[in-house]
């Protein structure tokens, strides 16, 4: 309770200044902490997660650590492929039961189509993070519902540098914006 209390007082005096002893004390992974220290801003969900996903290598990403739609655990990772907070996610799954568990799985080891937290098409398959293959995909507004009924009888999409591919092709104007996680 005194630990809670303490970072409850460091949140309410200023968060930005206490950032580092709020994720000490909470026991996120120091990398990770770091990561988010180094953001020149910090304020914006979607730009910390691109952030993330410009920090991550990897082709594929661990389903424990997608936190675009639902998070389990309350920090940014300094990568989404990052061992020490796949450690801390798993360590959350261990609390779930096996029903709750096999839910929260189904419902984070999916592709995403990330442009930001209200505009994302989740995909029902697989990928990398140039390329998803999928069996049906929801969008989560207006506008990615469009675009997903465009690509749903693709079954495939190819995000590169330049283009989005489904059979037909989309030059992006903006090559910073929205990125493919893909988890699974």
């Amino acid at each position: 309770r005194s630990l809670a209390e303490r970072a409850a007082t460091m949140q309410q005096e200023d968060p930005s200044k206490h950032a580092a002893a709020i994720g000490t004390l909470l026991g996120y992974p120091r990398c990770c902490i770091d990561a988010f220290l180094s953001q020149a801003d910090r304020s914006n969900n979607s730009f910390n997660r691109y952030a993330t996903a410009q920090r991550t290598d990897a082709e594929t990403w661990p389903w424990e650590l997608a936190d675009l739609r639902t998070k389990i655990y309350p920090f940014y990772p300094c990568r989404y492929d990052c061992p020490a907070a796949l450690t801390y996610a798993r360590q959350t799954l261990a609390q779930l039961d096996a029903s709750d568990f096999e839910a929260t799985r189904q419902r984070l080891a999916r592709p995403v189509l990330y442009f930001d937290d209200e505009h994302q098409l989740v995909f029902e398959g697989s990928g990398t993070t140039r390329e998803v293959r999928f069996r049906d995909v929801l969008g989560t507004s207006p506008l990615t519902c469009t675009l997903g009924g465009l690509l749903a009888e693709a079954k495939r999409l190819e995000w590169t540098f330049d283009h989005l591919r489904a059979g037909w092709s989309i030059r992006r104007i903006d090559p910073a914006l929205g990125f493919v996680a893909p988890f699974g």
